[in-house]
């Protein structure tokens, strides 16, 4: 697999972690695990895009898009069918980071796919339409970061409120209650999940769980033998047992049997290949 990525300026910078390009892809479907974050993707070969709930089998459950894509912020494992795609340009946004670009709520696209022309009008189909015509995957970044300042709704900044509880969030080593953190923010609980959900995609709870799973996902996915006890006291949760239904609520699956199939899902800091 080709890989490319490119980190932008000020003032995208604040609202995308990257921008990356992949061609050679495998040709399967790749089940993606939950970030908690949006991202924009660009089929540069066939003006199609295929996703689906992970965990189904043969072709039950595809939704039939158009080839330039908009996903909402995930709490759950979705599959991206690769047959059709030769390359593609993709935009992975920090959490929050897409609302500016939106001119809608972030809530809006929660655990959901839409077509970048429902959002952009027909200047997402000019988009596509000029990045398949640029000559190198170098020379694709700078027409998308053009794009993109053309589309900022309003400052790339957070609420103060949500980036507080970001942090937070980030940081925290064991279950945070949400009501103490909009109390350490100066906003009543359903206040702080009202604008949280509205520039990040998902309520605090939410995210907090996603980003709890994450940090599990990265210490166990290349354990030989994970201690799932230790793993769980030590990643806050309650005992095995929470580990277990938290695990089949983003996956399907319990952890052992996801490790089994662990080779199927692309990880939450995707994609790991480069040149």
């Amino acid at each position: 697999m080709v890989y490319h990525s490119h980190s932008p300026a000020t003032p995208l910078g604040a609202c995308i972690e990257r921008l990356w390009y992949c061609a050679d892809v495998p040709p399967h479907a790749l089940e993606h695990l939950p970030t908690g974050a949006f991202e924009l993707v660009i089929n540069l070969g066939e003006d199609a895009f295929r996703v689906r709930p992970a965990g189904l089998a043969g072709e039950e459950g595809w939704q039939e898009l158009s080839g330039a894509v908009v996903a909402g912020a995930y709490s759950r494992c979705f599959a991206a069918d690769r047959r059709a795609y030769g390359s593609f340009l993709g935009i992975q946004f920090r959490p929050g980071g897409a609302f500016p670009f939106l001119g809608r709520p972030a809530s809006e696209l929660a655990d959901a796919h839409v077509e970048l022309d429902a959002l952009w009008g027909s200047s997402g189909v000019e988009l596509r339409e000029r990045l398949m015509e640029a000559p190198s995957p170098a020379a694709c970044f700078a027409p998308v970061e053009e794009a993109l300042v053309r589309r900022l709704r309003r400052k790339p900044e957070l609420h103060p409120a949500v980036a507080g509880a970001l942090r937070a969030l980030e940081i925290a080593e064991g279950e945070v209650r949400i009501r103490d953190l909009a109390d350490d923010l100066g906003l009543c609980q359903r206040r702080l999940i009202q604008v949280f959900s509205a520039e990040v995609g998902m309520t605090p709870k939410r995210y907090q769980q996603v980003r709890r799973f994450q940090r599990v996902y990265a210490r166990v996915r290349d354990a030989a033998d994970p201690d799932w006890a230790a793993i769980a006291a030590e990643g806050g949760y309650f005992d095995q047992s929470h580990l277990i239904h938290e695990f089949r609520r983003f996956t399907g699956f319990t952890p052992t049997e996801f490790r089994r199939r662990s080779s199927a899902y692309l990880p939450p800091n995707h994609p790991t290949t480069s040149e």
